[in-house]
């Protein structure tokens, strides 16, 4: 199938694909670096904060409308 959408869209694909693990990855791995360098629940969960936003107004910046 994917010989019948052409290279270009396999390597948007693979960008897009790439793209979106990255994110995923550093969503997780932001809070859990950040909770085993501190013992400060507050400092944990501000960072958390701050990455979900991030993801958030990434997400409605994306959407068209």
């Amino acid at each position: 199938m994917a010989a019948a959408l052409g290279g270009r869209f396999t390597k948007l694909w693979a960008a897009s694909t790439t793209s979106a693990l990255g994110s995923g990855l550093a969503t997780i791995a932001a809070p859990l670096y950040v909770a085993a360098h501190t013992r400060s629940p507050l400092i944990v969960s501000a960072s958390t904060w701050r990455v979900f936003n991030r993801a958030a107004v990434a997400q409605a910046y994306a959407e068209p409308g």
